[in-house]
């Protein structure tokens, strides 16, 4: 070792640097990582849209705030946009698949718990509702769908269909069958 490089370079700077240098590459890690998804925050004035990383406007500023992109199922890609306190989403196309007139958004396996009020429902990855907003608490396991209502349980398979009606006062999972088709 250099012994004028060690002189000047103390274990404290040295610590130092190496901390900064792991920060930046963290740093752009994450802005790479966020480009992978084309659209980034953006704001104009006090509203918040989605631009690429170009610094084109995709998603016009029109919400109170959006969250990052975030991977859901496979390689969907979607963002939260909250808009006078309620939440909806906006998918990877810019498309704003969930509008924001709900109080809770919860990703399961495959589809959206949507609350509105005090009642639940489910939308696919596309919006399309496929289980009413009629439910005290709706719980997913495994691509099923598990729906309660004034203590009675019901379930539907991932596509929205009817498997079991709203009868049950307990339900138990068995894990590794599928019971969903």
């Amino acid at each position: 070792m250099n012994y004028y490089y060690d002189k000047l370079i103390t274990k404290p700077l040295k610590t130092k640097i190496l901390l900064t240098a792991l920060s930046l590459l963290l740093t752009f890690q994450f802005i790479a990582a966020q480009s992978e998804y084309d659209f980034i925050p953006y704001r104009s004035g006090k509203l918040w849209g989605y631009c690429d990383t170009l610094g084109i406007v995709r998603v016009k500023p029109v919400y109170d705030s959006v969250s990052f992109f975030t991977f859901f199922h496979n390689d969907y890609r979607a963002g939260y946009v909250l808009k006078n306190k309620k939440m909806g989403m906006v998918n990877h196309l810019g498309k704003e698949v969930i509008p924001p007139v709900y109080d809770e958004i919860e990703f399961g396996a495959t589809n959206l718990v949507l609350k509105k009020g005090k009642l639940f429902g489910v939308a696919n990855l596309d919006g399309k509702i496929i289980v009413p907003f009629q439910y005290d608490k709706i719980f997913q396991y495994n691509g099923s769908i598990i729906v309660r209502k004034k203590g009675k349980y019901g379930f539907y398979n991932k596509t929205g269909k009817l498997i079991a009606p709203l009868k049950y006062t307990d339900f138990q999972i068995v894990k590794g069958e599928d019971y969903t088709k």
